[in-house]
C-alpha cells in the first residue's frame, strides 16, 4: 500500500512538473528589466529587445526572425510559409491539396526556416505565439511612436521605405498571432 501510494505521489509530481515546465510564461521582473519565456527550456531576454534580421525566403513566403537582446543573446523564430504542392496529378490532385493542406502554417523556434536544424514547432493559437507576439509588441512600442503605428496599419506596405516595410511585416505577424488566439486555432 505505501509503494503505491509513493508510486502516485511521484507520478503526480512528475505530472506537475512537466505541466509546469510545459507552459509558456512571459514576464518581466520588478525593473522591468528580464522578459522570460519558458518552453522547454527557459529563454531569458535582457531588455532592450532588437530585431537584427528579417528573413524572407522564396519558398512561397516562410519569414525567419533574428531577435538579439542588450546582452548579445540571439533569439530566432520563423513563420513558415513553404508552398504546398498538389501530391496528385491533374485538376483532382490539386483539388484534394486545397482540401487537405490548407492548414493554418506554423511557427518554429531557433530557427529562421522551418527546415532548419533544431526547429521546433510550436502549437497554434497556444501560448508560444502569444509569446511571440508580446516580444514583437515589446519591440515596436519601443521603436514607433502611436501616429506611426497607425500610419503602418492601416495603409498598404507596398508604398513604405524599406525600414517601414519591415515594421509593417512585424506589425501584420502581430497582428496574425492575435487573430488566432481570439479563434483560438487548434492545430
Amino acid at each position: 500500500m505505501k509503494d503505491k501510494i509513493a508510486a502516485i505521489i511521484l507520478f503526480s509530481v512528475f505530472i506537475f512538473n512537466f505541466t509546469l515546465i510545459s507552459q509558456s510564461n512571459i514576464y518581466c521582473d520588478e525593473n522591468n528589466i528580464v522578459q522570460v519565456i519558458s518552453l522547454s527550456e527557459t529563454i531569458e531576454l535582457h531588455k532592450p529587445l532588437k530585431i537584427e534580421e528579417i528573413l524572407y525566403y522564396k519558398d512561397g513566403g516562410t519569414i525567419g526572425f533574428v531577435i538579439k537582446d542588450s546582452k548579445g543573446k540571439i533569439f530566432q523564430f520563423c513563420l513558415d510559409g513553404r508552398m504546398r504542392v498538389a501530391t496528385e496529378p491533374g485538376f483532382l490532385g490539386e483539388l484534394k491539396n486545397l482540401m487537405t493542406t490548407q492548414k493554418p502554417y506554423h511557427f518554429y523556434f531557433e530557427v529562421t526556416h522551418p527546415e532548419g536544424s533544431g526547429a521546433q514547432e510550436i502549437p497554434i493559437g497556444g501560448k508560444e505565439e502569444e509569446s511571440i507576439a508580446v516580444i514583437l509588441e515589446h519591440i515596436m512600442s519601443e521603436k514607433l511612436s502611436d501616429e506611426q503605428m497607425v500610419k503602418l496599419n492601416s495603409a498598404d506596405c507596398s508604398q513604405f521605405s524599406k525600414e517601414e516595410f519591415k515594421d509593417c511585416v512585424v506589425l501584420g505577424i502581430i497582428k496574425k498571432i492575435k487573430d488566432r488566439q481570439d479563434r483560438n486555432i487548434i492545430k
